[in-house]
């Protein structure tokens, strides 16, 4: 298994396949504990701008995650 994974792995498209979505999911995710932090922030009291500017940064962050993991899907062989 390991070394029909690493014959794939020499071909460029796959290679990139592999590192864009390993990126989109890790940025999808971290987006979506950024939301939740904020909405932690929204309820906690914090002054309106904090919150608004951390939810606004957080919810760029996860559609960076997603429209990586997405377009990633392009270079799967």
């Amino acid at each position: 298994m390991l070394k029909k994974f690493l014959a794939k792995f020499k071909n460029k498209n796959y290679k990139r396949w592999f590192w864009q979505s390993v990126a989109g999911l890790l940025l999808l995710q971290s987006g979506l504990c950024m939301v939740v932090e904020s909405a932690f922030l929204k309820h906690g009291g914090a002054a309106t701008w904090e919150w608004v500017t951390a939810g606004t940064v957080s919810l760029a962050v996860f559609y960076a995650g997603v429209s990586l993991t997405v377009d990633g899907v392009r270079y799967r062989d």
